[in-house]
């Protein structure tokens, strides 16, 4: 038969505005050293940060899927992990965050557990639930659409620890926080003429 994670009965040391407060640190970020891709996440300060990207793996230009950028890691939890992971992709024409996330569900076969919510017209989250390898994964994720890059921020963990962490894994990815935001459109970004430059 197949093993099930066991899920702790207490509830988890964060569970509330308060107790997130008491233990949690920002953890500022700037992957490959590009100022559009700095970041802040408040996480629980026993998490670790386990990668962060120094440069690009594939050339923006023919970035198809979102490129891992960072990746932050829990303690254990029983036997298992809970992990966030911050990806950016960058995007060759406008798209919505919401129509963004949801070619993202379909193209990988995710199910939606309940609906997308948008919390500005560039920033939109989703919990999804994903089966592979035997395993159910419960995931919580947020896309803002920056600029030329749509950044993703997921809190994945497995489906047994959904109820256990729910207030930490919305609270965590909630809080994503970009440096730079730019309201500039994909498509003007590339003819931005001297003109155009001076003007801004």
């Amino acid at each position: 038969g197949q093993k099930k994670t066991a899920a702790p009965a207490e509830q988890y040391v964060i569970h509330d505005e308060e107790s997130f407060k008491a233990a949690a640190k920002s953890f500022h970020t700037m992957p490959m050293n590009d100022p559009a891709l700095e970041f802040d996440i408040m996480l629980p300060r026993d998490w670790t940060a386990d990668f962060v990207a120094e440069k690009q793996s594939t050339p923006a230009s023919n970035q198809t899927i979102p490129e891992d950028i960072a990746r932050f890691k829990s303690p254990m939890i029983g036997t298992a992990q809970a992990v966030i992971t911050i990806q950016a992709q960058h995007l060759a024409r406008e798209i919505s965050a919401e129509n963004w996330l949801q070619s993202y569900v379909l193209a990988r076969g995710y199910t939606l557990d309940g609906t997308i919510s948008t919390l500005s017209p560039k920033k939109e989250t989703v919990s999804l639930i994903s089966t592979g390898d035997g395993r159910s994964t419960h995931s919580y994720m947020l896309v803002q659409i920056n600029g030329s890059n749509a950044m993703i921020a997921k809190f994945e963990m497995p489906l047994g620890l959904k109820d256990y962490l729910a207030f930490l894994e919305k609270k965590t990815i909630d809080g994503f926080k970009l440096i730079l935001t730019s309201d500039e459109p994909v498509e003007t970004q590339k003819s931005l003429t001297l003109a155009g430059a001076l003007k801004f």
